[in-house]
């Protein structure tokens, strides 16, 4: 119980003063367009594990630490609740961030799956969410043969420097039901080709647990959408992207012994720099989470201002206006994909 967790947090105090940090190098060969890089940070952090060591309290500080030494633009979080979501916030705030997040139940409760972003560089205009279910305007509603109640979180944030609007999306796929998984690939497609019907070319980042393998069939509905899996199956120079980290693994059961793809970032109308699964964690060697944080630095085209441009008010929408028809032609789009992940559990 408490207590038991309390004596062995006396007794065994959690490593709170070091954490080990991944490097990361600026790429030199675009070292010149370094104000038009973004770079993305894709955690799945749940908000207690079966050991004492896994407790909230004994983690939050060095998550929020990888995030500070990072310094991401952009970071989406999986399976945090609210309170952990603001103990996540009052860490990151001095660092310039703010975020937008909600939960999957009816009341805003369970995971709240945050987008967190760099006010310094955007602002919002526009965010919400939709409910992977046959009824996604509908809170709190489960679809199919899901185990859990699931949602993704989406934001439209205008780039200050390079002048051009940006969808980002956080998701997590049930871990269990098959159907889910494949409707939620169909689902997702469609919702991203409404949000950017008239903005062709506006860049996009999918972020989130799938709970899938590289080959699964809910990740080939995307895969109809031109999403390059030759970065997973054989990462290398030769596609210009250079691996960060040990090895492309996001998923480690918290004891490094599970290595699994679940985990990805998507993207669209960017070049990607630099991808992989970040190897950060406690200065003794322990995880911070059973997965690891995932991490890209994309490349922006930089647009000039059009006179008398104007950035539009910040709202909350749900997109109620998607078209459901899955033959629906408008519905080709070209994400190319960055990595993934699964475990079996929640």
């Amino acid at each position: 119980g408490n207590e038991v967790s309390a004596a062995l947090n006396a007794t065994f105090p959690p490593d709170t003063s070091k954490t080990h940090h991944t490097t990361i190098s600026v790429p030199s060969d675009v070292a010149q367009g370094e104000d038009r890089f973004l770079s993305i940070v894709s955690y799945n952090i749940p908000t207690k594990g079966s050991l004492w060591i896994h407790d909230w309290v004994n983690r939050r500080d060095q998550i929020a630490k990888i995030i500070s030494h990072h310094k991401p633009d952009i970071v989406a979080f999986q399976e945090p609740h609210k309170e952990q979501t603001q103990d996540l916030y009052e860490r990151l705030r001095m660092d310039g961030y703010e975020y937008y997040g909600r939960g999957r139940t009816r009341n805003d409760g369970s995971e709240y799956q945050p987008i967190f972003y760099q006010t310094s560089r955007f602002s919002v205009i526009n965010k919400g969410c939709f409910w992977l279910s046959e009824t996604p305007e509908e809170a709190g509603s489960k679809g199919w043969d899901a185990a859990c109640k699931r949602h993704t979180v989406w934001m439209i944030l205008h780039d200050r420097r390079t002048n051009q609007d940006v969808l980002v999306l956080n998701t997590h796929w049930d871990h269990k039901g098959t159907e889910a998984r494949n409707q939620s690939g169909i689902l997702t497609r469609k919702y991203i080709s409404e949000m950017t019907k008239a903005s062709p070319f506006m860049p996009i980042i999918l972020a989130g647990d799938f709970n899938l393998f590289p080959n699964a069939e809910g990740l080939k509905h995307l895969e109809m959408t031109g999403i390059h899996q030759e970065l997973i199956r054989s990462p290398s120079q030769d596609f210009g992207v250079e691996m960060i980290g040990s090895e492309p693994i996001t998923f480690t059961g918290w004891n490094r012994e599970h290595k699994m793809v679940l985990d990805y970032i998507f993207y669209k109308n960017v070049r990607c720099l630099q991808y992989g699964a970040l190897d950060d964690a406690c200065a003794s060697g322990r995880l911070l989470s059973d997965h690891k944080p995932l991490f890209t630095r994309l490349l922006l085209e930089k647009k000039q201002p059009t006179e008398g441009q104007e950035i539009p008010n910040s709202s909350e929408s749900t997109m109620s206006n998607v078209s459901m028809d899955p033959n629906d032609e408008d519905l080709e789009l070209e994400l190319a994909l960055q990595m993934s992940m699964m475990k079996p559990n929640e």
